[in-house]
């Protein structure tokens, strides 16, 4: 049997805390919610207002204005469930309900039930069954249970959806008062129908994440170097080249070569600078520099001794 997920141990209770009579709320893409971080999605009901989780956990939540709302939470069970000891044995890959017999997903039902159970009064189980969400098993339960204040006492229904996905812990499902309950029941299940993984957080498949921030690290170490080579010598060797063989097809004079070299030095430099580069001395834009002019001015040693020997010639010629 694969490790059962320990939830017992940290979850709080997915609870929504809701009382309502509004009832005919629809499902329209125009209340869709994303989330990239978690890698998932959920239409919330048309006209319910979108508001921010309370809790860490807590991410969204869609509430109708008269009390009842409908709230996404995620864990990371791989690290809030296990210490680093535990962790070294597990992975990531496992804690999927895709790789779960219908059995196990059962176990973790009951798990998260009995929790339920113990931390308020009265609690009832109304339903306990795996159910499919997007063509996915997911796990499902519906309780009952005496919710007390100060000076109140309600009696509560709330129906949870449970995904496990990749070490990370799904749970969206809505409450409200018991007596209306079965009038929000039908749009609490749609809306929980619509919820969609798509990648994110959950694509994590290794036991050790810092391996892959290593290798995400070194891979944009080599994206910078071969963009910081092309920026520095590609540029700065292609342009004089281009000017001396391409536009002037002749060696420039020196004035002009220290003039183009130094403007290109400057240049590169700001760039450089803008790009955040940590060098105190660019050397090797002093190298580029110096290179540069000696492009420009290649050939001028050939002409001025040509010049001489036609000059010799024609001192030859006058005597």
């Amino acid at each position: 049997m694969k490790q059962r997920i320990g939830i017992v141990v940290f979850l709080s209770v997915f609870l929504v805390i809701n009382f309502t009579i509004k009832t005919n709320a629809e499902i329209s893409d125009n209340n869709l919610y994303i989330n990239e971080e978690y890698g998932f999605q959920i239409n919330f009901p048309l006209g319910w207002e979108l508001k921010d989780g309370s809790g860490i956990h807590a991410i969204k939540k869609a509430i109708d204005g008269k009390g009842t709302s409908i709230t996404v939470f995620v864990y990371d069970i791989y690290q809030e469930a296990f210490t680093n000891d535990q962790r070294a044995s597990l992975n990531r890959k496992d804690m999927d309900f895709s790789e779960y017999s219908d059995k196990e997903i059962e176990e973790f039902l009951d798990d998260y039930y009995a929790k339920t159970e113990s931390q308020y009064s009265n609690v009832h189980l109304l339903k306990k069954c795996i159910r499919y969400v997007d063509n996915k098993r997911t796990g499902y339960f519906k309780y009952s249970f005496t919710y007390k204040t100060e000076d109140r006492v309600f009696d509560m229904t709330i129906s949870n959806y449970l995904v496990l996905k990749n070490g990370y812990l799904f749970l969206f499902g809505g409450g409200a008062l018991s007596s209306a309950f079965i009038e929000k029941e039908p749009i609490i299940d749609e809306t929980c129908s619509t919820f969609r993984i798509i990648g994110g957080k959950e694509e994590v498949s290794e036991n050790n994440p810092v391996d892959e921030n290593l290798g995400t690290l070194a891979s944009l170490f080599m994206a910078s170097l071969v963009v910081g080579i092309i920026l520095t010598w590609g540029i700065g060797i292609l342009f004089p080249l281009f000017l001396r063989y391409l536009i002037y097809k002749k060696p420039l004079s020196k004035s002009i070569a220290i003039i183009i070299a130094v403007t290109q030095f400057v240049l590169q430099l700001v760039l450089a600078m803008f790009m955040g580069s940590q060098s105190k001395t660019h050397f090797s834009l002093l190298i580029i520099a110096w290179i540069s002019y000696s492009i420009l001015t290649r050939g001028n040693n050939e002409r001025n001794r040509k010049g001489e020997t036609i000059s010799n010639d024609n001192s030859l010629l006058d005597r």
